[in-house]
């Protein structure tokens, strides 16, 4: 399986679109997309931040959002945030 195969396939097993993998990885949704799609090779700084978020077992993981809980553990130093989920309802 091709590099860009493997990270599509992690990113969806992980419940994350491109554009919430790149605020967790500080690259461009459009970076990730063009990855993705094979029209840019990865540098060794973006795959190292990429196993950061997406290769660890631990839940929720680095630069992971675990929704269950609303909690958000930052990629840079390990804190555990809570998230404060806003939703708009129309009446």
């Amino acid at each position: 399986m091709k590099y860009r195969e493997n990270l599509r396939k992690q990113r969806k097993k992980a419940g994350l679109t491109q554009f919430e993998l790149s605020q967790l990885i500080h690259y461009t949704r459009a970076h990730i997309s063009k990855i993705e799609t094979g029209a840019v090779r990865p540098s060794n700084r973006f795959v190292s931040a990429i196993e950061r978020v997406l290769k660890k077992k631990d839940v929720p993981e680095q630069g992971q959002y675990s929704r269950p809980n609303n909690t958000f553990v930052c990629p840079q130093c390990g804190a555990v945030l809570k998230v404060r989920v806003v939703s708009k309802l129309g009446g």
